[in-house]
Parts: structure tokens; sequence; C-alpha cells
């Protein structure tokens, strides 16, 4: 079975090579609506909370990483968040390791990732308890299927306690 060079966090290398954990996101997103992208939706219409152009760009940010890692198998996520020392707590959106994964990637602190969805948030001195502001539904299979594995208990080198 092959094994894969997995760089450091910060660090790139100089072609696309499926085998490698991206490091950064892209400077620029891309259309969140193009190939299998699945879909972006601003939740604070419904909570009447206008969200900022920053909470859009992060959304798109945060599905083009989960397009990136869509493109692998959950064994490979799970050796990357191994490699990066990423660990999270089973079942909690919060602390979820795709949920660390994607804020390291986007820089953003205020988004957790559940096994069907992923969602950006505010809290504010005003508005104290969190108002979901984006979300993004039917992330890609790999997403799902990683922390449906890991809220099971595979990869217990990647839980901690809450």
């Amino acid at each position: 079975m092959p094994t894969a060079t997995i760089p450091a966090v910060g660090t790139s290398t100089s072609r696309h090579d499926h085998d490698h954990a991206p490091t950064n996101p892209p400077s620029h997103p891309t259309n969140i609506t193009s190939g299998n992208a699945a879909h972006i939706t601003n939740q604070a219409a419904a909570q009447q909370v206008d969200a900022t152009d920053a909470e859009r760009e992060t959304g798109r940010a945060a599905m083009d990483e989960l397009e990136r890692l869509g493109a692998h198998s959950a064994d490979v996520l799970a050796r990357w968040m191994r490699v990066h020392g990423l660990h999270g707590v089973k079942g909690d959106t919060e602390q979820c390791p795709v949920a660390r994964w994607l804020r390291q990637a986007t820089g953003d602190p205020l988004l957790r990732a559940g096994r069907y969805h992923v969602t950006g948030y505010r809290r504010t001195p005003e508005q104290p308890s969190p108002v979901d502001v984006w979300r993004v539904d039917d992330p890609p299979a790999t997403h799902t299927e990683f922390v449906r594995r890991f809220d099971d208990g595979d990869w217990p080198e990647l839980a901690t306690d809450p």
C-alpha cells in the first residue's frame, strides 16, 4: 500500500498532489456552485441578521476547502489530521477535527462542522447566543464519512476528552 508524504502546516508543494494535505485556502474563492459543489445558503435571512461580505467569503473558502478534502478518502483525512496535530471531541460540532481544520484553513474561529453541514456563525456582545449566518449543506461524501466514523470511534488517537 503506497504512503503519502504530507507537508508540514504552512508549507506547500509546487505541484498539485492529491496525496498531500492542502495547507492554505485559495486567495480568491471559486464559484461555489461549479462542479460537484454543495449548496451554501445564507442563514442570516431566516434569523433576520445580515451576513457580512467577510462572512460570505469565509463560507466560500470553507466550501472550497471541503471540495479539496472531498477528493480524498476519510482515511487520508484522518492521516492529515494526525500529521497536523488536529484532534477533536466526538459528537461536538465545534470541536470536530474537520471544524478545527476549516478554522485553520479559513482563519475564522466561528464555524461548526456536523455530519451533513458546515455552519458559520456570529456572536456579538449585543447577541451573545450564536446566530448562524451561512451554511454549507450536503458537503462532499468524504466529509460526512469522516465525521461519522470519527464520532463512531474510528481513529481514537484523534479523539480528546471534552
